[in-house]
This record gives C-alpha cells, sequence and structure tokens, in this order.
C-alpha cells in the first residue's frame, strides 16, 4: 500500500493528507466567498464598514452628494428620490443589487450608477464598457478613473455604496442592497417632495 503524503504544517492542514486538506481550503474559500456576497466588496483591506438602513443610515455633506451630479453615471428609473450607486462590474453584490432594481424594487427611485474599477483592471475594463455603452461621446476609460477617484476620495472603501437625500434634505449613505434596505429605501422614494 502507498505511502499517504501529507500537507505541510498549517494551522488549516496540518497532518491532513492532500484530499482532506482540499477539503478544509475549500470550505474556507466557500465561507469566504459568503462573507462577501453578505456584506459587499471592499477596495482595501480595512473595510470597518458597516451595513445601514436606509433611514437610520450615515449622515454625509450635501457638497458629496452634488460631487456625484459632475461624474459620470448610467440612469436607471424614474423618481423624485436620486440614489447614486458606486458599484463595480467585478462585485457579486453589485451583480445582486442590479438584479433587484431591473426586477422594480425601488419603482419610485432613479438610480444613477456610477461604475467604478475598484477590483482590478478587469473591472476598470468592464466599468469602461458599460459607460462606453450608454454615453458613446466620453472616453470611457478615463470616465471610470475619474469616477474610482472621486469615491475613494469620499472613504468609500466598498461597493455598492448607496448616496441619497432623504426627506428633510439630509444626504445618506449606506453599503449593501439588500431587500430589506431597498424596501427602507422605497417607502423614503413613497413619501419624497417631488423634485422641480
Amino acid at each position: 500500500m502507498p505511502q499517504q503524503r501529507t500537507f505541510p504544517t498549517h494551522p488549516v492542514t496540518a497532518g491532513k493528507s492532500w484530499s482532506a486538506a482540499g477539503r478544509s481550503l475549500g470550505v474556507a474559500l466557500i465561507a469566504l466567498l459568503l462573507l462577501l456576497l453578505a456584506t459587499g466588496c471592499s477596495n482595501n483591506d480595512d473595510d470597518s464598514s458597516t451595513t445601514q438602513t436606509p433611514g437610520n443610515s450615515e449622515s454625509r455633506s450635501w457638497a458629496e452628494l452634488e460631487r456625484f451630479q459632475g461624474s459620470h453615471f448610467i440612469r436607471e428609473g424614474e423618481g423624485a428620490l436620486i440614489a447614486y450607486a458606486i458599484t463595480d462590474p467585478q462585485c457579486p453584490a453589485c451583480t445582486r443589487l442590479h438584479e433587484r432594481i431591473s426586477q422594480g424594487a425601488t419603482p419610485n427611485v432613479e438610480w444613477r450608477w456610477i461604475p467604478v474599477g475598484f477590483l482590478g483592471p478587469q473591472s476598470r475594463n468592464d466599468a469602461a464598457a458599460l459607460l462606453g455603452e450608454a454615453h458613446a461621446d466620453i472616453d470611457a476609460p478615463q470616465a471610470v478613473d475619474d469616477n474610482t477617484r472621486l469615491a475613494s476620495g469620499l472613504g468609500v472603501r466598498s461597493v455598492p455604496t448607496v448616496f441619497y437625500r432623504d426627506r428633510n434634505g439630509a444626504v445618506r449613505a449606506f453599503t449593501g442592497g439588500s431587500p430589506e434596505q431597498l424596501e427602507a429605501l422605497e417607502r423614503i422614494a413613497q413619501n419624497y417632495p417631488t423634485r422641480d
């Protein structure tokens, strides 16, 4: 009978066979993936952000929201409440947020998607393709770089991050896009003052 090789010493795999070590690492990778899917995608190692619900979200300054008005975004939906969503095409949580909105989760919200390239070169390329498709008259890669700098300059560390003004005019932000967060945002939008 051949001697079974063991994996080198490591806290997760010490003394286990190659197949057992592979299973342990597989379970660890699945757990990490589930954590990312549940919380969003981070663009740095210090992801201290927490998921918040609209109406109880982080207060931001009006000047921050005004900076988004000059950004390169893709408009979706109609409504008095405008939500600026910073997203990365390679982020699974961002993809789920897009899907929820496309399925009608917030019919009274106008979404302004701000694609960024937080998660690497492929993210930048994919974001540029999205912007180029929506706006043929811009330098899409430069626009993505501008959006990424804007988001980073505002301290955005995780995507998707959503900025909006509440009914009282205060600028709010939350990270995520769970069904509960979108339901709360839609409740705010339903009683939102109309735009001029």
